[in-house]
Formats: structure tokens, sequence, C-alpha cells
């Protein structure tokens, strides 16, 4: 059986890896900062706590040398990268640049699959967004996420290295315990009224966490891989204040929503990816938004709620 090693296991979407590739011929193996919950520990083969390149991580994939490296760990918050940019460089660039020269040393077959983000794309100057356009971030965050694109594209060319560069585009589903759609629960179950940030206007290309995983294992099917990019999105532009009135219709809630009509620095205006390519080998979405958003809802309830 083939091998699958994911960094960030813990987090949302390496926790969702973890569980969809369970029990489809691979060998799972994790690494995260904290132990996984004991829920999830019957999906490794393995499962390492620490720094991706702690000695223990180091010792473990130079034995395994794994087939597929799902690189997930870092940093995900824009607002955070403006308040501490030297914190989201270290986990974003350095440890990313220190881990692709450790695979280059000890694990070069390994196809390597980093989890960028359409932060890269900034404010684009059209859309849909391609993969072609040149990027042009305007967050610390991206600039970070695109200078460890940058360095895959060095490992690979100069290296030979297999890589693979994933421009997830919003992500979304049960177990997300931030950004807009954690937010929005937050607010219409504690606040009087809905006060967001922005004009509402603002929009986003939502993709539901199964689909990201469905997208990520028909690339790893395509043959002769040497550098690839994707976009993984929907190829849907979603307005916030159309996201907040879908709340206010599945919580049948009466309270205002408001929009301070504030830029928010760091953050895009409007999003809608173009994914042709990806749709070309064979992606079709498996979860629309008004679903995800009905499930994520009936999840919060249930999961964070009662707890």
């Amino acid at each position: 059986m083939k091998s699958i090693l994911i960094t960030g296991s813990n987090g949302f979407i390496g926790s969702q890896l973890c569980k969809y590739f369970f029990g489809k011929d691979y060998f799972i193996y994790g690494v995260s900062k904290s132990p996984p919950k004991k829920t999830n520990l019957n999906f490794f083969k393995d499962h390492f706590v620490g720094e991706i390149l702690g000695e223990k991580v180091q010792i473990f994939i130079k034995e395994i040398k794994p087939d597929y490296i799902f690189h997930c760990a870092g940093n995900s918050s824009i607002q955070n990268s403006i308040k501490d940019p030297k914190n989201d460089f270290y986990n974003n660039s350095y440890l990313t640049f220190e881990f692709l020269n450790f695979i280059r040393q000890f694990s070069p077959h390994s196809e390597f699959y980093f989890f960028s983000s359409a932060a890269v794309y900034g404010d684009p100057p059209r859309l849909p967004i391609s993969e072609t356009l040149i990027p042009n971030p305007i967050s610390p965050y991206g600039y970070h996420k695109y200078i460890s694109e940058n360095m895959c594209f060095e490992f690979s060319k100069l290296y030979s290295l297999k890589i693979v560069v994933l421009r997830i585009f919003s992500a979304y589903g049960e177990g997300l315990k931030r950004q807009i759609l954690y937010d929005l629960m937050q607010k219409f179950l504690n606040d009087d009224k809905i006060l967001l940030k922005g004009t509402g206007k603002e929009s986003r290309d939502f993709i539901h966490v199964f689909d990201i995983c469905k997208a990520i294992e028909l690339i790893m099917n395509k043959k002769n891989k040497s550098l690839e990019i994707y976009n993984i999105g929907n190829g849907e532009e979603i307005s916030i204040e159309k996201i907040a009135e879908l709340f206010s219709v599945y919580l049948k809630s009466s309270k205002k929503i408001e929009f301070d009509n504030k830029k928010n620095l760091g953050m895009p205006l409007n999003w809608r990816s173009d994914i042709t390519k990806l749709h070309n080998i064979g992606f079709r979405r498996s979860v629309s938004f008004a679903k995800g958003v009905e499930e994520y809802i009936d999840w919060f309830k249930k999961d964070i709620l009662i707890k």
C-alpha cells in the first residue's frame, strides 16, 4: 500500500484529509503540534506530536519515505499575519523551505502537495481568476504563501521534486471554528443585531472541505506530474451579504443585519476562481453551498452548543 504523510493533521483540512483517505488503501501518517482526538486515532498508521522537522519526525520520514506528502501545517489567518508577520513568515515560509530541503535529501521520490491559498492573488483585476494570473498579494499571509510557492518552483526545477501547488479558495465545512461562517453563528446566537465588517458586497468562492479532498484525489491519480498549480474552488462567487441572509433564513432569525462599510486591511474584495483546469481532470462539485451551510449550522448546534 502507498503511504500519505499529512503535516498539520489536526487542522481543519488536515483532519478531513485523514478521514477522507482512511480505508482507501493508503497508510496514513500524521504530524501535528498536539495529539489527535481519540475518535481520529484509528485513521493513522502512526502519528507524531511535534514540529515537522523535530528529530523523531525526521527519523520517521527517513524510514517510511512517504509516497505522498500533504503539507497542511502553517498559519491560516490574514488578520493574525498582519499583527505578527514574523510568526507568519516562520510558520508559512521558513518551515516550508526547511521541509522541502529535507525532502530533497531524504525522500526525493515523494509527491509534495503544498497547501497554498487564493490570498496570493490579492485583489484580482478581473474575474474569474485563472492559475495564469500573476499573483499580487495584499497581506503578509498572501506574500508568505507566494514565497513558499516560489520555493516549491525552485525545488521542482532544480532538484526534480514532484510538486503540486493547491491554491485553495474559501474552505468551509463541519469542524471549522473560525472565519465568516463561525462568526455568523456566534453573532446570530449571542448578539442583538448582526454587525459585520465591510459593505456586504465582498464575495468569496466557497468550497466544501469534502470537495477539496475529492479534488486532491483526482490530482493524485493524474499521471506525469512534475510541477502543477491548481485553483481549488467552485467557480462561484457568493457575497457576504447573501451568506448572512442565508443564515437568517436557516436560523429563522429576525435580527437586523448591518455592515460597518469599512475596508479590511489585507482582505480582498471579490473572488471567483476559474476551475477549468480542475474541471478537465473530472472534478464536479458534490456539496452545494446552500446544503453545506445547512449542514454546518446543524453541526454547530450539536457539537458547539451542546458542549
